[in-house]
């Protein structure tokens, strides 16, 4: 900031002089350009969500830090975002981590109980502090099998933070939750553009514990407004398999953190499936061990934009009306089995 008393003293003694003020001209502009620079580096501020369903793309589930080893309901220390986070307003440097399946940027929880109840809906305090996360809310016992990591990747302004669940079976099981599958789901938050992404490999009621209820969703400080996907609130007895969620900030355009905001695998190649070329102007080539099952092509809403059955081996797949962009694709078996999905672009 320019010094008023230093203005004050050099116009007495030059008030003459034309130096001083095109100097207090030059003060003027140089001040006026760092605000800009200091508003233009500001991030998009949040206030309102869309939530939109996206394809199961997760990040790797058994990467990075393990924290909360062999511990049941409880919060993390406080560990770092490792870039700034603009959540429902607030810009955020940190969080924890709830073995239950939360994380939240109140980190005045650290290692505090994290809540295994759930007997409302959110958006409220009762289960739950504000400013939280729910990846998949639900009570599960990470010290039976299993493991929770986290992660920052990418370099600035294109970061993410990608916090996963891995493999950890629901409380009682042995018990009143035997038979029950174990769960995997990720939740991923991403610089700039500050969005946030859900991925649920697999989180599966139990009608014998906690009357089997699940939560996905975010919520504010004061609990007072959140945002969730339809029937992943309480008091809904939910399962889901390959689900993918997005959380969109009012005027974010968001990127896929593990493949599109690093560099797509072109010209993917499996054992039993390939497609070439990748990017393409439209005409893509199929080659494949399968000579039955079908093509959905989606964009990153989710929306449908091809459907095409295969039949063959080897195919053409025709997206030249599609407009440029980048798509994902999958391939299911003819019972309706995802045997193989990649992102394709389309130039």
């Amino acid at each position: 900031m320019i010094n008023l008393n230093l203005f004050v003293y050099l116009s007495m003694n030059f008030k003459y002089s034309i130096k001083f003020y095109l100097l207090f001209v030059l003060l003027l502009i140089v001040n006026f350009f760092r605000a800009q620079d200091q508003s233009n580096k500001e991030s998009v501020s949040t206030v309102t969500y869309a939530v939109v369903s996206i394809p199961f793309s997760p990040c790797t589930f058994s990467t990075g830090t393990q924290i909360l080893v062999n511990q049941d309901d409880k919060w993390s220390p406080f560990l770092n975002i490792g870039f700034n986070f603009n959540y429902f307003g607030n810009a955020c440097n940190t969080f924890i981590v709830g073995s239950n399946g939360q994380i939240s940027l109140d980190t005045s929880k650290a290692t505090g109980i994290d809540s295994w109840s759930i007997s409302g809906a959110i958006p409220s305090l009762a289960n739950m502090p504000g400013n939280t996360i729910c990846a998949a809310f639900r009570d599960i016992d990470p010290t039976s099998s299993g493991m929770i990591y986290y992660s920052t990747y990418g370099s600035s302004p294109n970061r993410y933070l990608v916090v996963s669940w891995d493999n950890i079976p629901v409380f009682s099981n042995p018990g009143n939750c035997t038979g029950i599958p174990n769960s995997s789901f990720q939740v991923v938050l991403h610089e700039t553009s500050n969005c946030i992404d859900v991925f649920i490999k697999n989180s599966t009621t139990c009608p014998g514990w906690n009357g089997g209820y699940g939560i996905i969703g975010i919520q504010n400080t004061s609990g007072t407004s959140g945002y969730f996907p339809a029937g992943r609130n309480y008091p809904n007895a939910w399962t889901a398999t390959n689900e993918g969620w997005r959380f969109i900030p009012s005027g974010s355009s968001c990127a896929t953190a593990c493949g599109v905001a690093t560099g797509i695998n072109t010209n993917r190649k499996d054992l039993d499936f390939e497609i070439y070329p990748n990017p393409s102007d439209g005409i893509y080539r199929i080659k494949t061990l399968y000579n039955e099952g079908y093509i959905e092509v989606k964009n990153f809403l989710g929306d449908e934009m091809h459907s095409q059955i295969l039949n063959s081996r080897e195919m053409d797949l025709d997206l030249r009306n599609l407009n440029k962009g980048i798509y994902y694709l999958r391939f299911l078996s003819k019972e309706g089995k995802i045997i193989y999905q990649t992102k394709i672009i389309k130039e």
